[in-house]
């Protein structure tokens, strides 16, 4: 691994951590840019402002199986949530790997990084939902952390424990796994995420879908939950009548002929603890013939029945 000679050794050795952790093969850092604008939505519990964009991974900003983010509620903040969401329509390539985020210290940015240390493609976009902080606990917490332990976690899944979602069997939850919490860490859970409501606890969980993996301890994930925090959340089931292929038609006010809303999608397993349909896919969204999309990124069949939890942020300029 090369490293730049006017670096002290300390901070060569602190760059050598840093890059072994997410990926196998790092170059000396480039300048960090994003190529997309943000926008805003506001979050009428918490008095400020969300920073919703489509971010697309360039040359200048992707290192290895990592693209820095660069946005004013993330900069120089290990403690910022971030959700993401792949976007083809956002850029030029498929980024068929499992995503999550991490906070590089070195750089004082956040980024999405493929978790089984693939190369990131330059030319894959994400669709990011961030905010400087978690919202505080309480009822109307939309934005939380949760941490997968030996106590909340059973075979491939881990429950997540809100007044939102407890004994709520028709609650949203969107989820992206948070690598280094806090700066802190450094937990992988390489596998499609799924969620589904465990009807025997009243809880739902996050689960390893297609795999019998279990969620590793220590496992740290970003939710987004069903609250006013939110607007524009929706359930999208594929049938016969909206699916083709390997992907699914969102048909619904919010989305149709707006190809700059920002859109999010996590699978639902057993959506009001009814049905229960896998898609053991990386998923992404793009826009097509006047409507969004949920789509397999491995090309395989949208199975008929399948079920997403779908955020369509209500962006203002």
């Amino acid at each position: 691994m090369k490293s730049l000679l006017t670096r002290k050794a300390s901070l060569i050795i602190l760059t050598v951590v840093a890059a072994l952790s997410l990926a196998v093969f790092t170059t000396a850092r480039a300048p960090l840019t994003v190529s997309a604008s943000s926008r805003h939505v506001t979050i009428p519990q918490s008095g400020c402002c969300a920073v919703v964009y489509t971010h697309v991974a360039t040359s200048a900003n992707t290192t290895a199986n990592w693209t820095t983010l660069d946005n004013k509620a993330t900069n120089n903040n290990p403690n910022a949530f971030v959700v993401v969401m792949p976007n083809r329509s956002g850029g030029t390539a498929i980024d068929n790997h499992p995503v999550g985020v991490w906070y590089d210290a070195m750089a004082g940015k956040w980024a999405v990084f493929n978790q089984d240390k693939s190369a990131m493609p330059v030319g894959a976009a994400f669709n990011v939902y961030a905010l400087s902080s978690t919202l505080p606990s309480g009822s109307q917490a939309g934005a939380i952390l949760t941490v997968a332990t030996s106590s909340n976690s059973k075979a491939n899944w881990t429950y997540i424990d809100s007044p939102i979602t407890n004994g709520n069997p028709n609650a949203f939850v969107n989820a992206t796994l948070n690598w280094n919490p806090g700066g802190k860490g450094g937990v992988y859970d390489a596998h499609p995420l799924g969620v589904w409501y465990d009807a025997t606890a009243q809880k739902w969980a996050i689960f390893n879908e297609g795999s019998m993996d279990p969620i590793p301890n220590g496992a740290s994930f970003n939710l987004l939950l069903d609250t006013s925090v939110i607007n524009g959340v929706f359930l999208q089931t594929a049938t016969s009548t909206n699916t083709t292929g390997n992907h699914t038609d969102i048909d619904n006010t919010i989305t149709n002929n707006n190809p700059n809303e920002v859109v999010f999608a996590m699978s639902n397993f057993n959506p009001a603890a009814q049905g229960g349909t896998y898609d053991a896919s990386n998923l992404g969204v793009y826009y097509h013939n006047g409507k969004w999309a949920i789509f397999n990124e491995d090309n395989a069949a949208m199975p008929a029945g399948a079920a997403f939890d779908v955020i369509a942020s209500n962006v203002v300029s």
